[in-house]
């Protein structure tokens, strides 16, 4: 956004937890950007009727209540084309997910090792109770998979055809985080996107005992699914309805994703976090640093996240 320019300025944040994110970043831009902070406008968007609560709870006692506005939507009726998350603008727009997308839902897919046509996973109640499972909501479910019809997921597939996998292979695609970019571009086509997210996260470490069978296939970006006891399960349907599930991302997927649904002179880049902090924070790369060991938090830990950008205005992009 260059400083010399006088119109507004539009930041959209999905998912803002308890609003600690959008209060530094107004804070930062007020002290060292003040231009830029009087004519910007900050939207939360947040599907939790309780988190919706917290961030109005917090901002509007803040010195940048008159700036933020407060939207309680669910991103899935977003990326289904149910509802508008951002109404049809040139205004300059800058929108903001970060952990994010290991939230969202996801679908499963797999290519027919016969046909060759793509399937898709679905839920379905038993004919005859074959499951022995504690947990009653999941008990009498299956999953199946049958040809593909979900007008989303056909999309992504066409997009990105390696979401489809190879060979009977089943692949877990981020369906609703690619629904929202897509509608992020057709609404604001001056708009730059900033994602960061687990890249990976590690194999289950306290299974539940005794460790049921699966009941669902396996596919590529597997989730962490864990109970409100930090129990571990591997299988989806052999955990309690009420669970934390987090999906790593493949971010060079999504940023072929972003890539092939942007004009022509968005640019679209990848980082691990630490190439990313040491790019536009090496300032604060460098007061966190260990003068005897080298160490900061900022590089070496979370090693097991990306960034994808997504900028309008190439001008004032680094490459990498």
């Amino acid at each position: 956004i260059p400083n010399d320019d006088t119109s507004e300025v539009h930041v959209v944040e999905l998912g803002g937890g308890r609003a600690t994110n959008a209060n530094h970043l107004l804070s930062h831009l007020q002290q060292v950007n003040p231009q830029l902070y009087d004519r910007l406008s900050y939207t939360i968007v947040d599907a939790s009727p309780s988190l919706h609560e917290l961030q109005q709870q917090i901002l509007c006692k803040s010195e940048h209540s008159e700036k933020i506005n407060f939207v309680l939507k669910d991103l899935i009726d977003v990326a289904e084309n149910k509802v508008a998350l951002l109404s049809k603008s040139e205004t300059p727009t800058i929108v903001v997910a970060l952990e994010l997308l290991d939230n969202l839902p996801h679908d499963k897919v797999r290519r027919c090792k016969r046909s060759r046509k793509l399937e898709q996973a679905e839920l379905r109640r038993c004919v005859q109770d074959n499951f022995d499972s504690p947990f009653d909501d999941t008990a009498h479910l299956e999953e199946i998979f049958v040809p593909m019809t979900d007008p989303l997921l056909t999309r992504i597939l066409e997009v990105v055809p390696l979401y489809g996998g190879r060979g009977g292979r089943s692949y877990w695609v981020p369906s609703v985080a690619c629904g929202v970019l897509d509608h992020i571009q057709q609404s604001r086509t001056n708009s730059s996107v900033l994602m960061a997210d687990f890249d990976y996260l590690p194999t289950p470490d306290n299974l539940a005992h005794p460790l049921p069978p699966r009941r669902s296939f396996w596919a590529d970006g597997e989730p962490l699914i864990t109970d409100m006891d930090k129990l571990d399960y591997e299988c989806y349907l052999e955990s309690p309805s009420h669970c934390d599930i987090l999906f790593p991302t493949n971010f060079l997927h999504l940023g072929k994703f972003a890539e092939q649904i942007s004009e022509n002179d968005a640019l679209i880049q990848v980082y691990k976090q630490s190439t990313f902090l040491e790019a536009y924070g090496p300032q604060e790369v460098q007061a966190t640093k260990s003068w005897t060991s080298g160490f900061s938090p900022l590089l070496h830990d979370f090693g097991n996240v990306s960034v994808l950008s997504v900028t309008k205005n190439t001008k004032y992009a680094i490459s990498q």
